[in-house]
């Protein structure tokens, strides 16, 4: 599914806890969030940074870049593509 302009925070929050992997740019680099059994994974592809977290909330406040959480990145709309699968 590649990105829908209407895609909200309500959305995301139901992918991410399914356990969907979402890809997604923002500011020029590439990020991915999936699941891996049974932990949650965090992928900076350019810089090849890898980290796993127990839960999907986990991941959710943990997770900075450049100063902004994945919540506000999605809320804010400040991604250039996004694709869930």
């Amino acid at each position: 599914m590649s990105k829908d302009e209407t895609y909200k925070l309500e959305s995301f929050m139901k992918d991410i806890k399914m356990g969907l992997e979402i890809e997604f740019t923002f500011n020029g680099k590439e990020y991915t969030l999936s699941r891996s059994d049974d932990k949650y994974a965090f992928t900076d592809v350019r810089e090849q940074i890898y980290a796993l977290y127990n839960s999907y909330e986990e991941l959710l406040e943990s997770i900075r870049i450049e100063g902004f959480s994945i919540i506000d990145i999605i809320d804010k709309r400040l991604y250039q593509n996004w694709y869930v699968y």
